[in-house]
């Protein structure tokens, strides 16, 4: 919840844990990307709009496609 808070106080942060959360998406353990998705859930749900713009770039919900593929 405290990444949630400070993507709230700094939405300009939004774009370097977007950054962040593909390389953790990319990983060949599914343990953690597992755990990355639910960052990504709480963010989605907590985050604020700067977060929901980020995530919905073209290239971030072609990673998470992947993911199920």
């Amino acid at each position: 919840m405290d990444l949630c808070d400070y993507v709230c106080a700094n939405p300009a942060a939004a774009k370097d844990i977007v950054k962040t959360l593909k390389k953790r998406l990319a990983s060949k353990t599914m343990t953690v990307q597992l755990l990355t998705l639910t960052v990504l859930e709480s963010l989605m749900k907590n985050g604020g709009d700067a977060i929901h713009v980020m995530v919905a770039n073209k290239d971030m919900l072609l990673d998470i496609a992947k993911l199920i593929l």
